[in-house]
């Protein structure tokens, strides 16, 4: 079990650590959410 957790973990560092690398690429996805949700309903 403790395993799987560890296993767990290591991919969210792993993310974590591609979204330091690439800050821009992370920010250019949290914008086109944002456009997204902004976007008022008619």
């Amino acid at each position: 079990m403790v395993q799987g957790i560890d296993k767990m973990n290591e991919r969210l560092d792993d993310r974590l650590q591609e979204i330091k690398r690439h800050p821009q690429r992370h920010e250019k996805w949290m914008d086109s959410l944002m456009m997204c949700s902004s976007i008022p309903e008619t």
